[in-house]
């Protein structure tokens, strides 16, 4: 949420975040109004780039996205 009120506050450059958590899902993030959504959404909107923000969690999610077999690119900070 700080990242977001800091760095695209008018939604400029980050379309969507994307929690696993269920329960998080088609809310908005305080401040900002960016859409929270579900892992699966990525290819249905067309999502290149995801930025994982706790690079403690980078592995966990290469191996989903993988799972999963979505076609995405994921960056660390």
């Amino acid at each position: 949420v700080t990242f977001l009120n800091l760095i695209d506050s008018n939604r400029e450059f980050i379309s969507y975040v994307i929690d696993l958590n269920p329960n998080k899902h088609n809310n908005y993030i305080a401040g900002t109004g960016h859409q929270i959504i579900d892992y699966k959404k990525i290819t249905e909107l067309n999502i290149k780039n995801v930025l994982v923000m706790n690079s403690n969690y980078l592995e966990e999610n290469k191996k989903l996205i993988f799972q999963e077999k979505i076609n995405t690119n994921l960056l660390s900070l």
